[in-house]
């Protein structure tokens, strides 16, 4: 037995990490419109065919990189996917805030909305993304509403996808415009739209935290959310703007509820 252990293996282990600490750096210091591998294999001291051995193309790199990062700060995020916080809207709430502050408190946030840009140019690194980022991310979320199935919030027919899709289009939307904050109360006032959007009543007693009434009714609430006759209740101002929508009691906030489309 040798002091030599595997042979190339320590050295590849400290080159990757190397590589992959340059270009979270740079990705965080000039987004990755500007990085280049030229200057990761300076910034990393390794050659560019190292750097290319292992990774076909800045997106993928870029990726990796990201991944390195966002993974180490996830751990809040984790914890809010985890833990049951008793009803639809908290665990939605209490998800979105982690991934608020993960996005936006720490260098993740630059190399996010740089990487979610190259995807659109990048049919391979779209994939990637796809399988490494976007459906990890949608599939732990979905037991958020495996959970208000389970509580009687929500009906189980519930289309999970669409559902996820209202959870983070506005947040995404926040986070690649900037032109709103991405805060608390953002994230709590999407969590309670998208659980009234979803019907959601009181957890049944039992379940879940053991507070709460009966379940809804499998065809939807009359009031908020999707009806038996597949209209759906939004809150808006003025209802003027809605032509045929018929006015019901009055929301928080000035709005009203209406329903689209009308009834006929």
């Amino acid at each position: 037995m040798t002091g030599r252990g595997i042979p190339g293996r320590p050295r590849s282990e400290q080159s990757e990490q190397a590589i992959l600490a340059a270009a979270a750096s740079l990705l965080a210091e000039r987004g990755i419109g500007k990085l280049s591998i030229e200057e990761v294999a300076e910034r990393s001291r390794t050659g560019k065919a190292t750097i290319y051995r292992r990774w076909p193309s800045k997106g993928a790199l870029a990726l990796d990189a990201f991944l390195s990062v966002y993974l180490g700060e996830s751990a809040m995020l984790a914890d809010a996917l985890e833990h049951d916080r008793g009803s639809l809207e908290g665990d939605l709430a209490a998800a979105l805030r982690a991934w608020a502050t993960t996005v936006t408190g720490t260098a993740a946030r630059r190399m996010l909305t740089g990487l979610v840009a190259e995807v659109q140019r990048d049919p391979a690194l779209a994939v990637s993304w796809r399988e490494r980022v976007l459906e990890p991310v949608r599939e732990a979320s979905s037991e958020l509403l495996a959970r208000a199935v389970r509580r009687g919030e929500i009906a189980s027919d519930t289309d999970v996808e669409l559902a996820l899709d209202l959870v983070f289009g506005p947040a995404y939307h926040r986070l690649l415009n900037g032109h709103l904050p991405l805060d608390e109360r953002f994230c709590d006032d999407l969590a309670a739209a998208v659980a009234r959007a979803l019907g959601a009543r009181p957890p049944r007693r039992g379940a879940g935290d053991g507070q709460g009434d009966a379940g809804p009714d499998r065809d939807g609430p009359d009031r908020e959310g999707t009806g038996r006759d597949g209209t759906v209740a939004l809150p808006v101002a003025p209802p003027a703007q809605w032509p045929g929508g018929t006015e019901a009691p009055p929301v928080p906030g000035g709005a009203t509820m209406v329903r689209w489309p009308p009834r006929s």
